[in-house]
């Protein structure tokens, strides 16, 4: 099929132009701003060789710069909307069901590093008194899933293996947890 692109000027002396999308906003009583929606095309051949949906792809912009310090590469932020009293939106991230195999994967991770620096870390947090859950699937046609934690490993001369830590939380007033 034929393609669309949307480019924004580069600059020379400044920053390159921006490229903006925001729906529509809604002042009726009861009825919700509108949506923004992304999707890659349908694959949908039915022959044994075809078929396979397209791809959606989101990166940052690469920083060419020479200074290691100030020409990062772009970030990818990703928020739920904020309410002024209700419960502000959701982030989900889950991947594809398939009607016959196994679901997609979901991966969180950091690239290797240069040779003059560390991985990025990966963080997990929830804002105040929220909670972190770990769940893993139960096997209703085979084994149920694995819960798999393990610190990082080295081949430095100098370095450890790193740590496995699991900490309880504090208690100013009450019971700390355990």
């Amino acid at each position: 099929g034929g393609d669309v692109s949307l480019v924004v000027g580069s600059g020379d002396m400044y920053d390159g132009g921006n490229l903006v999308s925001v729906a529509g906003e809604s002042k009726a009583s009861g009825q919700a701003g509108g949506a923004i929606s992304l999707r890659s095309g349908l694959g949908s051949s039915s022959s044994m060789n075809g078929g396979a949906g397209g791809a959606v792809i989101i990166s940052g912009g690469d920083g060419l710069g020479v200074s290691n310090t100030t020409d990062n590469g772009g970030d990818i932020l990703v928020n739920g909307g904020q309410a002024s009293t209700a419960r502000g939106g959701s982030v989900y991230i889950i991947s594809g069901k398939s009607g016959v195999t196994s679901s997609g994967a979901v991966s969180l991770g950091s690239a290797d590093s240069g040779f003059d620096g560390v991985s990025g870390g990966v963080v997990l947090s929830s804002g105040d008194s929220g909670d972190l859950v770990f769940v893993v699937g139960s096997g209703d046609m085979g084994s149920g899933g694995d819960v798999v934690v393990g610190a990082g490993s080295t081949s430095s001369m100098k370095g450890r293996g790193g740590d496995v830590e699991v900490r309880g939380g504090t208690s100013a007033y009450g019971v700390g947890g355990s």
